[in-house]
């Protein structure tokens, strides 16, 4: 009973908290990331990486921990099979919400390398996550409008891949 009158209180709180969590990694990745243009590639540069997919990392088990403590939640990761950090998977998720991504770079941490996560390219404009994510050299994809793809032929098309 207690819960459901405190429950407004505990949405901001967690959302505040949630907030303050993506603003600082994200400001740091984004930090890391403009030096990151400075770097010549090589092993400073990879590095570099290292240090930017651990604060990402942060974030995520962060924002974990903050789901963990705010609400009565039960989060199961099933592996079949041995997981290494010096190989490559590809992740395909049914993708309903942000806490998806959030529950698959915790779950990718000291598991997997970094996931990279495929963005729509509105999304640069996100706060933190935009920037964070182009810092962290994620892929911003564009969708065309099934008008644009009927009107345009797949040679105009193919041009403008290279774009």
């Amino acid at each position: 009973m207690i819960r459901v009158v405190l429950a407004p209180f505990i949405f901001v709180l967690h959302t505040t908290l949630q907030i303050l969590n993506l603003a600082l990694w994200g400001g740091l990745i984004i930090l890391l990331g403009l030096v990151k243009l400075l770097l010549p590639n090589g092993r400073i540069r990879t590095a570099w990486n290292k240090v930017m997919h651990a604060l990402m990392f942060s974030f995520g088990r962060i924002s974990v921990l903050l789901i963990r403590l705010f609400n009565k939640v039960d989060i199961e990761c099933s592996v079949h099979g041995e997981l290494s950090k010096n190989s490559w998977y590809l992740i395909i998720a049914n993708h309903l919400s942000y806490l998806d991504i959030i529950l698959l770079i915790e779950f990718a941490t000291h598991r997997i390398p970094a996931p990279k996560f495929f963005l729509k390219k509105e999304l640069i404009w996100l706060p933190f996550v935009g920037l964070g994510a182009w810092a962290l050299d994620m892929p911003f994809m564009h969708r065309y409008t099934r008008a644009y793809l009927e009107k345009n032929s797949g040679q105009e098309r193919q041009g403008l891949r290279n774009h």
